[in-house]
């Protein structure tokens, strides 16, 4: 969405559909230098969120997450300051989604259309739970619905966040 008066004090987020941001040859994957101009008025700009469905094959949620950190890490060396996107599936994807994120970073975590179901809340709780163990982070930006059986570990182990509302419909 694009606004006439942008708030340049704010994080940009990529919390859209892929296509939205990235579907041709202008998107951020295929022309990042492109949006270096505009990128750079923010304050900062948390990682682009390539989906990793939970019915996707293993590889290309690999690959999503790959091309998440890779566009971050052209965006630091570009004098732009980045906020980790923490982006899990299931389990198996714990691990390498939470690989490229600093320890005690501030991380930001996308809900907007996947915390519908009880199934779906004990997942990001699981993942939530993998990161704190193995990153710790200092803060966690929540953009979309922040369920307390999800997201009271946070205030349990001391974590302080802030839930962002979405203007997805």
């Amino acid at each position: 969405m694009k606004k006439k008066n942008p708030d340049y004090k704010a994080a940009v987020c990529f919390y859209k559909d892929d296509y939205k941001f990235d579907s041709n040859k202008n998107g951020i994957w295929k022309n990042p230098y492109q949006w270096l101009p505009l990128l750079c008025k923010f304050e900062s700009v948390i990682q682009p969120d390539f989906s990793t469905y939970q019915d996707f094959p293993i590889i290309y949620k690999m690959y999503n997450t790959y091309r998440m950190r890779a566009v971050g890490h052209f965006l630091i060396n570009n004098s732009i300051p980045v906020i980790a996107n923490y982006r899990s599936g299931t389990k198996e994807t714990f691990d390498f989604c939470a690989d490229g994120i600093p320890k005690d970073a501030i991380v930001c975590i996308g809900t907007h259309g996947n915390c519908r179901s009880y199934t779906d809340h004990q997942r990001i709780r699981e993942g939530l739970e993998f990161l704190i163990e193995n990153k710790r982070p200092r803060a966690v930006a929540i953009y979309g619905p922040a369920p307390k059986d999800v997201f009271g570990i946070l205030t349990n182990e001391g974590i302080p966040y802030q839930r962002y509302e979405t203007d997805l419909v």
